[in-house]
């Protein structure tokens, strides 16, 4: 779900940015000439359409956003519909750098607070939007609000301190653990969340972890680089893990998880200050698994020797291996969980195939067949037939129904500022190329492609793409679950994916004019739900169960 993943790194880095400029903004005059009504709005809305999600961007909401922050209310509707206000905390305090954003179906303008607690948010438009309020050591805000027609409004909010719980790890004899010494999945670090009710099935197999904010907590691990914000009587304790921060009062249920597998659950009852965890090592070293396969030349059969194998389960490091003289190859002590298997040798394709290991359990892929390779090529282009600098090309083999929880690990080329691209080392199948621009931002286009590659040879292509239509989407339930929420196209081939755990679970898709499937999969990848779904040009809304 690279769209996703890029607008939260855009997000970020553009939050830090504000911080700091609204901070200034407001007990000083920003320096230099203000823009104009026309310039900064054009400039605000062009930003938000296009690919670039760097310095540029960056420097014109600041700009914006310091005008706004030192202005007044008449200076303020240069801007469109402006909400501003405070954010304090429960005495009144006021509460700096909390981050803030307001918007629907995904799209949310941002903000943050200066030292008053002042924030302003601006190009907005009437009706309904979801609004969420930040900080550290606060609990997240999310409410529902209604945008008015006046051009300036107001709006005061109070974050609550969250309730902060030291969280320590021992063996079944209540012997310490040294945190370093853990078993925990390769690359990784074990993680707490916190949620109401108690867990009956394990998590999602979701390809993108760790999955830090589920449930009613965030979680600082000692393992992270954001150690440096825990206290030192707490880093100094080996058997400590991290730092449990409950953003809804006890009782609730605490789980402790390595990658997707839960190892230990605990109740966490009023007033606690420290939470202990018992496992046992050798119980999570048997979670781990192994993987085989083996490697052979699609047109003849013969054994692929030295082919490079690399399996990547989640957000862990990824496992490499060789194929022997037999084209076999295998990797042991694999993590449980969904992830991507890719496989690859010289001028041959590089093929990639999703994988999914319980645990403690062998898991034979069989016989890879690797294809020569296969360039494609060609331009993306609107439906005006102008190039689309910036717009980017997944190819997923359409033979390869079990693709769709991995699009972001799919092979992708970026267009140049001619509209062209480069897809290397496919191989002779036949494909859906998915063309993209705007990666989630306010404005996205889209276009699904089906290449056949089987005869090696294909001419250049000319991949025109649309607006898309938002789907807004719709939960009855907070809590996690052991869902994959997987879009279809007519014929099978899945385009859009996403994990009903994760934080960033989306509050829409923009889908192309169509016909689609929405379904909700289980670990084993079989639908649990589905629905028809023909997406015209208006604003859609399903409700999952």
């Amino acid at each position: 779900m690279r769209w996703l993943v890029l607008g939260v790194v855009a997000e970020t880095a553009l939050l830090c940015v504000l911080g700091l400029y609204l901070w200034a903004g407001e007990d000083a005059a920003p320096a230099g000439s203000p823009p104009t009504r026309a310039s900064a709005e054009t400039e605000h809305r062009g930003a938000s359409s296009s690919s670039v999600i760097g310095r540029e961007r960056v420097q014109r909401e600041v700009a914006i956003a310091n005008e706004i922050a030192g202005s007044s209310t008449e200076a303020a509707t240069e801007f469109g519909i402006v909400l501003r206000g405070h954010v304090r905390d429960e005495h009144g305090k006021p509460i700096r750098e909390a981050s803030l954003g307001v918007g629907r179906d995904g799209n949310f303008e941002l903000a943050k607070t200066s030292a008053s607690g002042a924030f302003a948010v601006a190009f907005l438009s009437p009706g309904g939007a979801q609004l969420s309020a930040e900080a550290s050591g606060y609990a997240l805000l999310r409410r529902e609000i209604e945008i008015g027609e006046e051009p300036v409004q107001e709006l005061e909010l109070v974050l609550r301190e969250v309730l902060r719980i030291a969280v320590f790890v021992r063996g079944p004899d209540g012997a310490v653990l040294d945190r370093r010494n853990l078993p925990w999945s390769r690359g990784g670090e074990p993680v707490v969340v916190a949620t109401r009710e108690p867990w009956s099935t394990e998590l999602p197999m979701a390809a993108s972890a760790p999955l830090r904010r589920i449930g009613v907590s965030q979680w600082f691990s000692l393992q992270s680089f954001a150690r440096q914000g825990l206290p030192q009587t707490l880093r100094d304790r080996p058997d400590a893990l991290g730092e449990l921060c409950l953003e809804a009062p006890p009782p609730l249920h605490a789980h402790l998880l390595s990658g997707t597998v839960r190892l230990a659950s605990a109740m966490i009852v009023a007033g606690p200050s420290e939470l202990e965890f018992r496992i046992d090592p050798e119980a999570i070293r048997a979670q781990r698994g192994r993987v085989h396969l083996r490697v052979l030349e699609a047109e003849s059969g013969a054994p692929l020797a030295g082919a490079q194998i690399e399996l990547q389960i989640g957000s862990q490091m990824g496992q490499t291996a060789s194929s022997d003289e037999e084209g076999r190859a295998e990797l042991d002590a694999v993590p449980p969980g969904l992830g991507t298997l890719g496989v690859s040798a010289r001028q041959r394709e590089s093929l990639r195939r999703s994988v999914r290991l319980a645990p403690g359990a062998s898991l034979d892929m069989g016989d890879v067949l690797l294809t020569r390779e296969v360039r494609i090529t060609g331009r993306v282009l609107d439906a005006e037939g102008r190039a689309v600098a910036g717009a980017w090309v997944k190819a997923a083999p359409l033979e390869d129904r079990e693709s769709a929880p991995l699009l972001d690990r799919l092979p992708t080329g970026v267009c140049d500022a001619a509209g062209q691209f480069t897809m290397p080392a496919l191989g002779r199948r036949r494909y859906l190329l998915m063309a993209r621009f705007g990666h989630g931002l306010a404005d996205e286009f889209s276009g699904d492609f089906v290449v056949d590659a089987s005869t090696g040879e294909v001419a250049p292509l000319e991949l025109r793409i649309a607006p898309t239509t938002i789907v807004a989407l719709r939960r009855t339930r907070e809590e996690p679950r052991d869902e994959l929420l997987i879009v279809r196209r007519d014929d099978g081939a899945a385009v859009r994916s996403a994990s009903l755990a994760e934080d960033h679970f989306p509050a829409a898709l923009r889908l192309a004019p169509g016909s689609y499937e929405l379904a909700l999969c289980g670990p084993d990848g079989r639908a649990r739900w589905s629905q028809q779904l023909v997406v015209g040009k208006e604003r859609l809304e399903v409700e999952l169960p």
